[in-house]
């Protein structure tokens, strides 16, 4: 019932109660985690055996309520995953360095051959402003991604080149989600991503040491 008020409820009033110059709804590349194409007119598949998709479902029925308006000034921006230096969630990337900040062993609970597409914050916030300052635009629903997988092997060794031990658990479990297509954004709009994931996340970690050694 959370999710589906995060998603649905608490939209639907925002929308009956406020005038808006413009809106942008953030939803999720996740919801191309049965598809074979990741394209944002590719029809989103829905396992009604999976409870993992109620969050397909309710983000999709939030899109649905957005673009169902027909309003052109009325976006929906699917981001993939987001990380930065200040994220304190509970998500996988951040779960790892708080682990490693913390002096606990950094364990990852599935394959090294896992992988899926990371953004980072600052590249996503300049996506998401350049949708919104757009006067117009060709579409209402874009893809904010790097356009690039990155597993978990190569996650493991930015964690090893600062002396940090990692191991890997439940190696026979992969989750391999599909590359997201960027080639709308990129054609209207610019590069998704300036800069590797591997820059961008060494620099994060090189950030949380010099913090440790600060306090």
């Amino acid at each position: 019932m959370q999710t589906a008020d995060v998603h649905v409820t608490y939209l639907i009033s925002a929308l009956r109660q406020f005038r808006f110059e413009r809106f942008v709804y953030l939803s999720s590349t996740r919801l191309y985690v049965h598809t074979e194409y990741t394209n944002e007119d590719t029809p989103i598949i829905v396992d009604a055996a999976d409870p993992n998709d109620i969050f397909t479902v309710t983000k999709l029925t939030a899109e649905l309520l957005v673009i169902g308006r027909r309003d052109p000034r009325f976006k929906v921006v699917r981001l993939s995953n987001v990380f930065g230096l200040g994220d304190v969630s509970n998500n996988f990337l951040t779960s790892l360095i708080r682990d490693w900040k913390e002096g606990r062993p950094v364990v990852i609970r599935n394959s090294q051959t896992s992988n899926k597409d990371y953004i980072h914050i600052e590249d996503a916030v300049s996506g998401i402003l350049s949708i919104v300052d757009a006067e117009n635009t060709c579409h209402q629903i874009y893809n904010l991604a790097s356009g690039r997988n990155t597993s978990n092997a190569e996650i493991a060794s930015i964690f090893r080149e600062y002396g940090c031990s990692v191991r890997f658990e439940n190696e026979q479990f992969t989750i391999i989600f599909p590359e997201i297509n960027v080639s709308r954004f990129r054609e209207e709009f610019c590069e998704p991503s300036r800069n590797p994931f591997r820059r961008d996340f060494s620099k994060i970690l090189l950030q949380k040491l010099q913090l440790n050694k600060k306090s």
